[in-house]
């Protein structure tokens, strides 16, 4: 037909198999970012597009007419150069993707600690900034898991074994990627109190709601998991370590009758019910807006960037954090701990960057940044030390806050 034998349809048939070997890099970039912007994926997909065009104009046409020997040769070299950038791929750290003469983002993140007065030029926390957006997969990753000997999926959100800690208990975290960063300092800080510890993280799900975020792929598996999970591991202390993904759904009447809230309510008494001591929930805070979007926006308007920005606030979190604490009593295995009191400052407003340094606490699919991590670090530090008495707490007392 005319329209299967227009020009613009064959080049793109022609282009076809280039388009099917650079869309792989850019989906898998995408992946492990976590991007799910609209825009940018029709952008990228646009751009996979144009460049396949132009390898097949380009490359295609030139190595087609090349000899035997010479093709021989290219695909050689294709193949040393692929297998050197996988070894310099694998000896390489993240943290050391960033650096600009003597100045180390790296080491200076390292030394960073909160409430410490450190002067950093724009510069260079732009360069921190950037280098902590480019550890996301690293924070999320974490050293030492025993996947179960069945099948799971190979990547970081699979069921994890970690190595025993010094205690007594046995631990199990379940969440999305919560449940890895910052649950990852459960495993770091609770180590005097855990014999054995497990994480079950699921990208995007919470195990307390009927979540309708678009990248939580299957909510009914993910919750049968979850509990599937907890049956079979029996644990003393289970972790439920969630980002809450619409934490400002408002209240329908009262609590005590609000469909969200008894929703919640009825999936933690199936918990409640397996778990032999305790339950700790991560209480919410407000969805937030990307950073660099929040400071791309402040630049256009002339303003600086700031510890306290409206804009970075998508959604309060109030309606969220009257439900959890009504759970806090009426469930009575339930601890509820907060980290929201972390980022407030005197006027009680709640703070994505550092005000000192601009140092961000969440990067661009709001997980925790190293300096965020050190800044929320204490609530679990302390957490441990009244591991104890939490262990017997009721309500009031069984809700766990931090001042700053």
């Amino acid at each position: 037909t005319p329209l299967l034998c227009h020009p613009f349809i064959q080049l793109l048939g022609d282009a076809s198999y280039a388009l099917y070997l650079l869309h792989w890099p850019v989906v898998c970039v995408l992946k492990d970012r976590e991007v799910d912007d609209t825009s940018y994926l029709i952008t990228a997909m646009a751009a996979c597009i144009c460049l396949s065009i132009i390898a097949h104009l380009t490359y295609e046409k030139w190595y087609l007419s090349l000899s035997e020997r010479s093709t021989i040769a290219l695909v050689v070299t294709l193949y040393l150069a692929s297998f050197a950038l996988i070894v310099h791929s694998s000896t390489r750290k993240p943290t050391a993707l960033v650096t600009n003469g003597e100045f180390d983002p790296a080491e200076a993140l390292n030394r960073w600690e909160p409430g410490v007065s450190t002067n950093f030029s724009d510069d260079q926390a732009r360069q921190m900034n950037k280098l902590m957006g480019r550890q996301l997969a690293e924070s999320l990753t974490l050293p030492d898991c025993t996947p179960r000997p069945d099948v799971e999926k190979n990547d970081r959100f699979k069921f994890c074994y970690f190595p025993e800690g010094r205690g007594s208990y046995s631990f199990l975290i379940i969440g999305n990627s919560y449940a890895l960063s910052p649950g990852k300092l459960v495993l770091k800080d609770f180590k005097k109190h855990y014999s054995k510890i497990s994480i079950r993280a699921v990208p995007h799900c919470e195990p307390l709601i009927e979540t309708k975020h678009h990248m939580c792929k299957n909510l009914p598996l993910a919750h049968k998991k979850f509990l599937e999970d907890t049956e079979r591991e029996q644990p003393d202390v289970l972790f439920i370590s969630a980002r809450y993904e619409n934490p400002g759904v408002e209240i329908t009447g009262n609590v005590s009758t609000d469909p969200l809230y008894l929703y919640m309510f009825d999936k933690l008494r199936s918990y409640e019910k397996i778990v032999k001591k305790k339950v700790f929930i991560l209480s919410s805070f407000p969805q937030l807006i990307a950073p660099s979007e929040v400071e791309k926006r402040r630049r256009k308007l002339g303003l600086p960037v700031e510890g306290f920005m409206t804009e970075a606030i998508k959604q309060d979190d109030e309606p969220m954090r009257i439900r959890i604490a009504e759970l806090a009593k009426k469930c009575e295995k339930c601890v509820v701990y907060d980290i929201r009191h972390r980022h407030l400052n005197d006027r009680g407003e709640f703070q994505t960057v550092d005000p000192s340094t601009k140092l961000r606490y969440f990067e661009d699919s709001v997980h925790y940044t190293s300096v965020g991590i050190k800044v929320i670090e204490p609530v679990f530090t302390k957490m441990s030390k009244e591991f104890d008495h939490l262990m017997k707490a009721k309500y009031p007392d069984n809700i766990f806050e931090l001042n700053n």
